[in-house]
């Protein structure tokens, strides 16, 4: 879940952590004070709203060039940029990395949508159920899973720029394909409201047409249809039944 913040936030949060640097920047603290500090002082005002608000690239640059310049002030030779958010342990300062934690929470969320919060840490329920409904209003779909397995899912929305999904689907975009993920499987009605593309397999159906974009925006059921005898996806067999006869004879060829 994501909060929506405006040009104006950002710019004020900005100057807020400005303010309360150069307050502190010449106070005579060690290296690792001085990491203590950005933790305690600086970043942990803003913790709980970064990792779940929506906010431009450029934003998160800003701040750790600003907590990099304070937390490396007295530092020579200089540390690099990425290396200050390590564990100590590893002579590092261990920095909180907002950006990192920000997926990590979200990725938090994405488990327990997916498993249906059937995991070590679930998610309270009302979260769970705000999560779900919101992600099904957005998207214009019954089924949550859908928009969040199949980007192409997502195009059919009215949400842009940096909605307040955009987060949780740019977690799981990023999110690394495990052996957890085998034990989703959509059920037929969830199939059918999918991208069309999506349920093909490379070799069935001649590629371009596949990369065209009329197809592209199409859903499963333009094409396809649930067999009452045998309980699984086939193509129309008539075209009169099938909402768009001229693709589905390009597909049949």
């Amino acid at each position: 879940m994501t909060l929506l913040v405006t040009r104006a936030d950002c710019n004020e949060t900005i100057q807020k952590l400005q303010y309360t640097i150069d307050r502190n920047k010449f106070k005579q603290l060690p290296v690792y004070g001085r990491a203590k500090l950005a933790n305690a002082i600086l970043l942990s005002r803003f913790w709980h709203v970064l990792r779940i608000t929506a906010l431009p690239s450029c934003f998160f640059v800003k701040i750790s060039s600003m907590i990099y310049q304070f937390a490396c002030q007295e530092i020579f030779p200089s540390l690099r940029k990425t290396t200050i958010y390590h564990p100590r342990l590893t002579g590092s300062l261990c920095v909180m990395n907002v950006s990192a934690q920000q997926k990590v929470l979200q990725n938090w969320y994405i488990r327990a949508i997916l498993h249906n919060n059937c995991i070590d840490r679930p998610i309270p329920a009302f979260l769970l159920q705000l999560l779900v409904s919101c992600i099904q209003a957005a998207f214009d779909c019954p089924y949550h899973e859908v928009p969040l397995l199949f980007p192409k899912a997502c195009k059919s929305t009215h949400l842009s720029g940096l909605h307040t999904l955009s987060v949780i689907l740019k977690a799981i975009d990023d999110c690394p394909l495990s052996s957890s993920w085998d034990d989703r499987k959509l059920n037929l009605p969830a199939c059918l409201e999918t991208p069309f593309v999506d349920l093909c397999q490379s070799g069935q159906i001649c590629p371009q047409i596949l990369d065209s974009a009329t197809i592209q925006l199409q859903k499963a059921p333009y094409f396809l249809k649930i067999d009452s005898s045998s309980g699984l996806l086939r193509f129309e067999k008539k075209r009169q039944e099938c909402k768009s006869p001229v693709l589905l004879s390009r597909i049949h060829k």
